[in-house]
């Protein structure tokens, strides 16, 4: 059937009607066709077997709609970790399903819940991008080391339709917040009695192992350090 409106047809078969349509103008019988100015399209029409069958037709209601999301990851940039921990001041990205904050209640938002005293959330202040799959953000901080991600939002999957409530989306998963310390120097022991001594940036603590993010190139290698 899809030869006939690709080659120029219509196709009427009693239900409904399928003809294509060409928009736009052209200035003379001798220009040639342009699909950016004249761009093509298909029509569909109903016809009157279809309009009788609209009378026999019933309804029912079987609840409301699903507007359910959830959150599949959790991505710390910085830390390249998912859905495993995250450094407070760090870009995170937030994958999922229905995920988009949305709607004027001022508890919408994207929440770091701690797991002990979810009283104690985080509100995320510093959102780059919002839409229904993915949220970038910066994390905040929130003191305790087990966290949950939580979406309170109004988006109920379109653009011009709201909740008139928020839902609650939140993580499967319990993410550590680390603990950032700044310090000079790191020693590490070695045998034979030595210490080497690098620079540390930014060293990312989260027990019971340390995570250095930068370490500089070796400085001084002395055995008389303990």
């Amino acid at each position: 059937m899809a030869f006939h409106p690709v080659t120029g047809f219509a196709v009427n078969n009693g239900y409904y009607s399928i003809y294509p349509n060409i928009g736009g103008t052209f200035n003379s019988v001798n220009e040639a066709h342009d699909q950016a100015k004249n761009p093509i399209s298909f029509r569909f029409g109903i016809r009157s077997g279809l309009r009788k069958l609209i009378d026999k037709i019933t309804v029912d209601i079987t609840g409301l709609a699903d507007t359910s999301g959830w959150i599949d990851q959790f991505v710390d940039t910085d830390e390249d970790s998912v859905n495993t921990l995250y450094t407070a001041g760090d870009q995170f990205i937030i994958r999922g399903h229905k995920i988009k904050v949305a709607g004027d209640d001022p508890t919408v938002g994207v929440y770091f819940v701690p797991v002990d005293d979810p009283s104690k959330a985080a509100k995320v202040t510093r959102i780059a991008e919002n839409n229904p799959s993915k949220i970038i953000g910066i994390a905040p901080k929130t003191e305790w080391v087990e966290n949950r991600i939580e979406i309170r939002t109004q988006y109920a999957g379109s653009a011009n339709t709201t909740l008139k409530t928020p839902r609650v989306i939140t993580s499967s998963f319990i993410l550590e917040e680390a603990k950032k310390i700044l310090t000079d120097f790191l020693c590490c022991s070695f045998a034979f009695g030595k210490t080497t001594r690098y620079p540390l940036r930014d060293a990312i603590v989260t027990p019971p192992s340390v995570r250095i993010r930068h370490v500089g190139v070796l400085l001084t290698q002395n055995s008389s350090h303990p």
